[in-house]
């Protein structure tokens, strides 16, 4: 599995978001970037239900590298951040 640390990563924050009310059901999304990889929460899972194998990783133009879900709809969002920063190694979207 490409990306664990990230996913991992991914997975606990979604947990956190759910859990303090930052972000409700499937609300909201993270993803992390690593080199030419980006490890995104996937689309329309519950982010306190979300396990490490449910988070999808990407190339820099959305192509699925590894995942077997979609990745959250919010993808071009995260992905015109990584284009525009190249020190942004994060994206958290709240829906508070």
């Amino acid at each position: 599995m490409m990306l664990i640390e990230e996913r991992a990563a991914i997975t606990d924050y979604c947990h956190k978001l759910s859990m303090t009310g930052l972000s409700k059901g499937s609300s909201g999304n993270v993803s992390i970037r690593l080199e030419d990889k980006i490890a995104i929460s996937p689309s329309g899972v519950n982010n306190h239900a979300l396990k490490e194998e449910d988070v999808v990783v990407i190339d820099l133009t959305g192509n699925v590298v590894e995942g077997h879900l979609a990745p959250s709809s919010e993808m071009p969002f995260h992905l015109a951040v990584y284009r525009q920063r190249k020190d942004v190694h994060a994206v958290v979207h709240t829906h508070s």
